[in-house]
């Protein structure tokens, strides 16, 4: 019967989008073929997998919606921001010049209807908010819907890289959420496609900025934009009664989503390492789908039990906090934990993958250490407790790493003068 309703839900899906292909293709060719880009317009902005409701849920407002994940609008008059598949359809203004689109899936099931209904959306929202330029959070998924815009409408088209999806891949033992019918091959030859026709590529850190180059990008339309961090706010934070439980106590702390692809079991391993430091723990935050694994790993060992702490989601505040009170953080694989991390003014241990170097020196910000290397972990780890003033030396580093290159300030300008450059096109 499940295979049955699926077919037929199937076949419902196909019936509804035909029409509403067609009214994509009448539209595109009667009323955006003549489409006159302006010099000075609104910058429209594709993504996927998220929702304002899910923003607010994370963080309580939007102001990191607005103020870290998308650029300044210097240049433009309005940014209008797209996120497909989402929760619901609907569209929201803000006062400070952003439009939030959504678009769900029909009737909460139909899936290839929606797509062409995205499209139209989109393209009614070229002309009603005068659209110069197009952002694409992603090469694989709103990269090709970006692609097909900016040819349909002649304005310039950026896109963002946030990570190594080959590495993810890797790491999670599946083929990826930027996987097109469960192949990083055929997913690897939809970037190529959209980064070589991309007006602009702005990675947000000079590792991908590599591999986009060996994917043939010119490095002239290359522009690398670090991520930023609100370094007063970091500084300012002060935890809740969330992190009473650690009072007394030295703390190595991690916090981010409980998946293998961050090795969380090896972290339970450097638990049982230390378990003759009785002062000693492991402050666990975060939820993900190994969550319930290692809680009962934990219940069954008496070391874990002493040496762990799972902390559950916390709200940014409380990571901050929980980064600046601790003896180390361990972000054996990160991104933007790295710079939290460095952000708080303690060292970081994480491993030494290909892009980890540019945010942990070795030796100056923290320690890298080789993929999997249990017993090496442990020997830093040991050398940073027994040696507080070391520690505090790489803190200092690692704060004064974040301060020059992920500062707020200097993700702005780098942002501002990318930017610049796309306005030119757009001219």
């Amino acid at each position: 019967m499940r295979i049955l309703s699926r077919l037929l839900w199937l076949m419902v899906d196909i019936i509804v989008a035909i029409p509403l292909v067609g009214a994509l293709a009448a539209a595109s060719l009667l009323g955006y073929a003549r489409y006159k880009p302006p010099t000075r317009g609104a910058l429209l902005h594709l993504s996927g997998g998220s929702s304002t409701v899910q923003i607010f849920q994370k963080y309580g407002s939007f102001a990191k919606l607005f103020d870290t994940e998308t650029p300044p609008t210097d240049g433009f008059t309005a940014n209008v921001l797209f996120w497909f598949p989402s929760d619901s359809s609907l569209a929201l203004s803000f006062p400070n010049g952003w439009t939030v689109l959504e678009q769900g899936k029909i009737l909460g099931r139909l899936t290839l209807s929606a797509v062409p209904l995205y499209l139209i959306r989109a393209l009614l929202a070229v002309r009603r908010h005068r659209v110069a330029a197009i952002r694409a959070w992603d090469p694989g998924f709103s990269g090709p819907w970006g692609v097909l815009l900016s040819r349909l409408v002649h304005v310039p088209l950026a896109v963002s890289i946030h990570a190594d999806y080959d590495k993810m891949a890797e790491m999670s033992g599946q083929r990826g959420t930027q996987a097109p019918l469960g192949s990083r091959n055929l997913a690897r030859r939809v970037e190529s496609f959209v980064l070589r026709r991309a007006t602009l590529v702005m990675p947000i850190r000079s590792h991908l900025a590599l591999k986009a180059r060996r994917a043939g990008v010119d490095p002239a339309r290359l522009a690398v934009i670090p991520h930023g961090v609100d370094l007063e706010e970091v500084r300012q934070a002060e935890g809740s009664t969330a992190l009473r439980r650690l009072d007394g106590r030295r703390v190595l702390s991690f916090a981010g989503r409980l998946s293998r692809e961050n090795y969380v079991d090896d972290i339970l391993e450097l638990a049982r390492l230390l378990g003759d430091r009785h002062d000693v723990c492991i402050a666990i935050a975060g939820h993900g789908p190994e969550e319930a694994r290692l809680k009962a790993l934990q219940a069954a060992d008496p070391v874990l039990q002493r040496t762990v702490v799972f902390l559950g989601a916390l709200s940014q505040q409380d990571v901050f906090a929980l980064r600046r009170q601790s003896a180390l953080s361990l972000c054996l694989m990160g991104g933007f934990s790295l710079i939290e991390a460095c952000a708080a003014g303690r060292p970081v241990i994480a491993y030494a993958v290909d892009w980890h170097s540019e945010v942990v020196v070795d030796g100056e910000t923290g320690y890298l250490v080789g993929e999997g290397d249990i017993d090496g972990l442990h020997t830093v780890v040991a050398r940073l407790l027994d040696n507080p003033d070391l520690a505090d030396r790489l803190g200092h580093g690692a704060l004064a790493l974040a301060r020059q290159r992920h500062s707020m300030d200097a993700a702005s300008a780098a942002k501002r003068s990318a930017y610049a450059r796309l306005l030119e096109k757009a001219a």
